[in-house]
């Protein structure tokens, strides 16, 4: 069974690989105590900033990133939290990201 790490809760649909980066680098973000970080690659570039709190959010508990980024498909602003439960599974790789899913 995989496990969600991130709920998008406002912005535009972003491809599986995008919300992958917008994941890995929020969990770099909290391990490096960084509350501002650029994401670029190909097809997308932007910036993530988080004030590092963590928040209850319908049930559940992390922390709140927000992203700016400009994509093939527009501009996004996407806001999303990270559970703290889960940073060790990223950590570790035990889990599989939205781009790994069969379509």
């Amino acid at each position: 069974m995989s496990k969600i790490f991130c709920i998008a809760v406002v912005g535009k649909p972003l491809t599986a690989k995008i919300a992958d980066v917008l994941v890995s680098n929020a969990y770099d973000m909290l391990y490096d105590r960084k509350k501002r970080a650029r994401v670029k690659g190909k097809g997308y570039d932007g910036v993530l900033t988080t004030d590092l709190q963590s928040v209850s959010f319908v049930g559940t508990t992390g922390v709140i990133f927000n992203a700016d980024i400009v994509t093939k498909r527009g501009r996004n602003e996407v806001k999303y939290i990270i559970r703290e439960k889960d940073l060790d599974g990223i950590e570790k790789m035990e889990w599989f990201g939205l781009a790994d899913l069969p379509e």
